[in-house]
């Protein structure tokens, strides 16, 4: 893996697998406050597939089988198949024991609540992320830079006038780019947060210049307590991974 992101904390370790190569797949070791991404194009042969398939729960299942385009239903078998198989080798678990909670806005979390691993996905045409960490609560999201969407009026129902502003000096044909920046790395902290997209994304102020690091705007004491990164995924696709600041040490009491 690469080391990538720009922070006061430490970054993160990021590694590339084909979901036919995730049964084989030995993760590094995971510890402390150490965050790993997954990056994984969602797309495999029908084996693979139906072997996913077979480790997801019959909840996971029935939810694949009411997506009714093709491409969507494989997508979700294998971005949850492989959230179970990589969670499964970080716990050293079977992925079809595993059992999931729900946050009150729909996050998943592992059953029972507590249990020693934080997870987020995302997937879209072309590209699935998954995150993981012992300690950090996260989320991630990833969306693809050719999906059909009116710039103006999405700008103003997702950006606040300083965002917007911003985003009036981005070149024209950049904007696309910076707003499809703004919205991931709103959505990503709305997931680690838990708050979903009921959270408002207005309510979270961010950079979003192609040429800017990936930070958060609002006051010191919420950017402070969070990390954000822009996550490198290739020229077709935009990403961004929030994650709880590292706990700070206990200092030593002074003699």
């Amino acid at each position: 893996g690469f080391q990538t992101g720009q922070t006061m904390h430490q970054s993160f370790d990021t590694f590339d697998v084909d979901p036919d190569a995730l049964w084989g797949t030995t993760p590094a070791p995971l510890e402390g406050e150490a965050l790993h991404v997954w990056r994984m194009p969602p797309v495999a042969d029908p084996r693979c597939v139906a072997r996913l398939w077979s480790v997801l729960s019959s909840d996971e299942q029935r939810r694949a089988g009411r997506l009714h385009r093709e491409q969507g239903r494989s997508g979700f078998v294998i971005a949850r198949g492989a959230l179970r198989v990589l969670l499964g080798a970080y716990l050293r678990r079977a992925p079809d024991a595993l059992g999931f909670e729900y946050g009150p806005r729909g996050k998943p979390m592992l059953a029972p609540r507590g249990a020693p691993l934080q997870f987020n996905l995302s997937h879209t045409r072309g590209l699935c992320v998954l995150a993981f960490s012992r300690r950090r609560a996260l989320g991630v999201d990833v969306e693809a830079l050719d999906r059909p969407l009116q710039v103006g009026p999405l700008a103003r129902r997702v950006l606040d006038p300083v965002e917007h502003d911003a985003l009036l000096r981005v070149p024209e044909t950049q904007r696309k780019q910076a707003l499809l920046n703004a919205w991931t790395r709103k959505e990503a902290f709305l997931k680690a947060t838990g708050e979903g997209l009921g959270g408002g994304l207005r309510e979270v102020p961010v950079s979003l210049a192609p040429d800017e690091p990936a930070r958060l705007l609002g006051d010191a004491s919420a950017t402070g307590a969070w990390d954000l990164w822009a996550l490198e995924v290739g020229p077709s696709h935009v990403g961004a991974l929030a994650a709880a600041a590292p706990a700070m040490p206990a200092r030593a009491a002074s003699a």
